[in-house]
C-alpha cells in the first residue's frame, strides 16, 4: 500500500506533465498563427510591389 505522500507525488506528477503538454499546445498554436500572419503580410507585400510595378 502506498501512503498518501506518494499519491499525492504521482498526482502532482501527472498533473506536472497535463500542464506541460497543454502549454506545448498552445505554443504550437502560437507559432501556427504567427507564421499565417507573416504569410499574410508577405503575401500582400508582394502582391502591392507587383501592382506598383505593373
Amino acid at each position: 500500500m502506498m501512503n498518501s505522500n506518494e499519491i499525492d507525488e504521482k498526482v502532482l506528477a501527472k498533473l506536472k506533465v497535463k500542464i506541460l503538454k497543454e502549454e506545448q499546445d498552445n505554443a504550437k498554436t502560437q507559432a501556427k498563427k504567427s507564421s499565417d500572419m507573416v504569410d499574410f503580410i508577405y503575401t500582400t507585400i508582394k502582391n502591392e510591389v507587383h501592382k506598383a510595378l505593373k
